[in-house]
Formats: structure tokens, sequence, C-alpha cells
């Protein structure tokens, strides 16, 4: 990827060796390997921004250093060829790593949505215990209440603990003599005994 400081290297560059020769911007830019839509929207975008410069007055008396002076134009060529391609290395591993956060915040958005998901189970698994705790106290004191019934009930089937076990038993209860039937061995007790 080119920044806009390889493309305006790449312009003054131009400015100075193809266009005194004649050369188009276009074949300029192929005989650099640079690729001339890249370069033609950066001048579009820019060309505004150059604010031609007016100096009144009379110069500093230090003159411009160029610190490339002693490179020759291939070497200076070959400098930003270099530059740029240690760029473009530079924009893969971004690239890269920006890829690789992609994919990070994809996992973290598939968790969060997988949280949700367990929160809200989680919810209704709590509603659902809660609806038993309340039906198992609502049993408990169903059964607190049958049992207090049986206590009352046993209380009034006795009546008082006097009564208990008399009624049956002294009613039904006969003498060895009754249960004779009036059965002495004689003959008018046998003939008794069979009507």
């Amino acid at each position: 990827m080119y920044s806009s400081n390889d493309f305006e290297r790449l312009f003054i560059r131009y400015k100075a060796e193809a266009l005194p020769s004649g050369e188009s911007i276009l074949s300029f830019c192929n005989r650099n390997k640079v690729p001339y839509n890249l370069f033609e929207k950066w001048y579009k975008d820019t060309r505004h921004r150059l604010v031609p410069v007016q100096v009144d007055g009379r110069p500093s008396a230090e003159p411009w250093f160029d610190p490339y002076s002693d490179m020759t134009t291939e070497e200076k060529s070959k400098l930003i060829i270099e530059l740029m391609s240690s760029q473009k290395s530079d924009r893969e591993r971004i690239n890269s790593l920006m890829d690789k956060l992609d994919r990070m915040a994809e996992s973290q958005l598939a968790a969060n949505e997988a949280s949700t998901l367990l929160r809200g189970q989680l919810s209704e698994l709590m509603h659902l215990l809660k609806d038993r705790e309340d039906a198992y106290r609502l049993l408990q004191s169903e059964k607190e209440a049958l049992a207090e019934q049986l206590k009352v009930n046993r209380k009034t089937m006795y009546g008082s603990k006097s009564q208990k076990g008399i009624s049956k038993k002294k009613e039904n209860k006969r003498t060895k003599e009754e249960d004779k039937d009036h059965f002495d061995g004689s003959p008018e007790s046998i003939s008794q005994v069979d009507e």
C-alpha cells in the first residue's frame, strides 16, 4: 500500500526526471511499477491542497540541503521501491492482524450470544425451581392440615380415654351359663338344641 508521501516523492521525481524529457505520467508510473489509478486518485485528492507560495524578501543564506544528493537517480528509485515494498509487507502484516482481530471479535460475539442464551435458560430454570418450592410448601401445609384433621378425627372417634373399647366388649359378653344354651345333658335340653 502506498502512502501520500510515496506518491508525493514519485510526483517530484516525475517532474524532475520525466517531464523535461516529455514522458507521460502514465508511462512513468508503469516504468516504476506504481499503479496509475492509485496515483491519479492521490493527485485528484491532493492537488487542491497544494498551494503555491510566493516568498517576499530575501531567501535565507543557507541553501536547501537534499539528504539524498549523493545518490544517483537510479539509487533513489531503488530506495523508493524498497520503501514501498517494506510498506507493502507492513500493510500485509496489518491486514493479517486485522483479520485475526475480526475472527476474535466474531468468536466474542458468538460467546456473548451463547451467554445470553444460557442466561435465559438459567432464568427459566430458576422460575421452575421457585414454582417447585411453592408447590412443595403448599403440599407441606396440606400435609400438616391433614395430619391435624386426622388427629381431630381420632379424638372425636373415641371421645375420651375412658370410653375406649367399652361399648362392644361388655354388651356381647355372656356368662358361661348363657353359652351353654341351657344344655345340661338331659333329654329335654337335647330336644331344645335340635329345634
